[in-house]
């Protein structure tokens, strides 16, 4: 096939939002059906494909960190292999990727969320934001995800480029507060969705406890349009965390 068309379709409000995409050909897709986004409509038969082969397909990743005390190993592993990763990853897949880094803490923390870096590709940068990254706080169990992926929603925070896909990939070792500096678990979603994020959620080891409250999976599974939960990794080791995440996306993208 020379030619494809990737019909993502939206369900926002009372109306449905159609972005139609021309492109290549052999096809791939990080949001592989969609199922279960509209009580209304009837998607399951649907099959929804975008062609992210070209060189020219921009794929734009945000990464959203836990970084409280528990999460030292992580942030070390994230300082220090984040870049090499990246520019493997854009060598591996030929696509123009730009990257984010964002983190949140607890709500009653005096940082809650910061963004480090919207989207870019410049590798200064992108080392700079992550060599940020400090583990501390935390307060109680609960951390405050939820008002940190709704704020990322918006380009205006997060910097999404015009006619990229958008990918946002969350890494914590616990759930959230709800609501989380008011803003709620639905509320989150809504705002997701409605911005066309695909989330994927990395729950990290020894506590592995991002979803044990269930919210991870809601959110992958309201914005990938699934049920089954296939977009939270669970149990991911510290040390490893960012090869596992870019792995992790390119292996549901192709």
């Amino acid at each position: 096939m020379s030619l494809s068309k990737a019909l993502d379709i939206r369900w926002s409000g009372n109306h449905l939002k159609n972005d139609l995409t021309s492109t290549g050909k052999n096809e791939g897709r990080f949001l592989k059906s969609l199922t279960s986004r509209n009580q209304y409509f009837n998607f399951s038969t649907m099959s929804l494909k975008f062609n992210l082969s070209s060189a020219a397909h921009k794929v734009d990743v945000m990464f959203l960190a836990d970084s409280t005390g528990s999460m030292y190993t992580a942030m070390e592993n994230v300082k220090a292999n984040f870049l090499n990763a990246y520019k493997a990853f854009q060598t591996q897949t030929k696509w123009d990727v730009g990257v984010g880094i964002a983190y949140y803490k607890d709500v009653t923390d005096p940082d809650p969320f910061k963004v480090l870096t919207k989207i870019t590709t410049d590798h200064t940068t992108i080392q700079n934001a992550v060599n940020s990254l400090t583990p501390s706080g935390g307060g109680d169990t609960p951390e405050g995800q939820l008002y940190a992926l709704q704020q990322l929603s918006t380009t205006a925070n997060s910097g999404w480029r015009i006619g990229a896909t958008r990918i946002l990939a969350w890494f914590g070792d616990e759930p959230g507060h709800d609501p989380s500096n008011g803003v709620t678990l639905k509320a989150a979603e809504y705002d997701l969705g409605d911005h066309n994020i695909y989330v994927c959620a990395f729950s990290m080891a020894p506590s592995n406890d991002l979803d044990s409250t269930g919210q991870a999976t809601a959110i992958t599974n309201y914005t990938n349009g699934v049920t089954g939960g296939q977009y939270v990794k669970s149990n991911v080791q510290q040390a490893g965390v960012t090869t596992t995440i870019f792995d992790f996306i390119g292996d549901h993208v192709f």
